[in-house]
């Protein structure tokens, strides 16, 4: 099961749950993040371990009715930004035994790394390991080559990996600086 909190039109959601057998939820604020809303959607609908924005969580710092919400989660999964210790620090305080996993990825590629408890100890502020199935290194921009472990430089993938997207729609000058 998964949730998605991405407001539209992403369509990040939809091609994680086609792709992944999981069910999608939907919910999107009208005007504003709304941690209330969001708070009795999770409730109401038993939702299973959800995927959030951490902005999203954020939203939910100050709340001071959180424990009158019956939220039965083990397990909230980050991505789309950074997520900042302030965060993980709540959930630890305020969701006991919640874990939160971070994963990094991009539109045209997906989830490329993940930060999960179950594999390993956490090192909140990194992108984690790269996910089975993705073969990720760090090069320097000008050179092409790879850089030493704990180097600086632009994360690479494999082009042949099975989630990369085959063309931006309609844009094949787009697609061909990519390649």
């Amino acid at each position: 099961h998964f949730l998605s909190l991405f407001p539209p039109p992403s369509l990040l959601p939809l091609f994680l749950s086609l792709f992944s057998f999981f069910f999608s939820f939907f919910f999107s604020p009208s005007s504003s993040l709304a941690p209330s809303r969001l708070l009795a959607f999770l409730a109401a609908f038993a939702v299973p371990p959800p995927f959030l924005p951490p902005s999203w969580i954020r939203t939910m710092l100050d709340l001071e009715d959180l424990d009158t919400y019956d939220l039965s989660l083990d397990v909230i999964t980050v991505g789309g930004e950074r997520l900042t210790p302030e965060i993980v620090d709540w959930v630890d305080t305020n969701l006991e035994g919640v874990v939160v996993n971070e994963c990094y990825g991009m539109t045209e590629l997906g989830v490329i790394s993940m930060d999960c408890q179950t594999w390993y100890e956490q090192r909140h502020g990194f992108a984690g390991k790269p996910i089975p199935g993705q073969e990720v290194a760090v090069i320097d921009t000008e050179t092409g080559e790879e850089k030493p472990r704990g180097r600086t430089g632009a994360i690479a993938v494999r082009e042949d990996v099975n989630s990369l997207f085959l063309e931006y729609w309609n844009l094949p000058e787009a697609t061909k600086k990519l390649k």
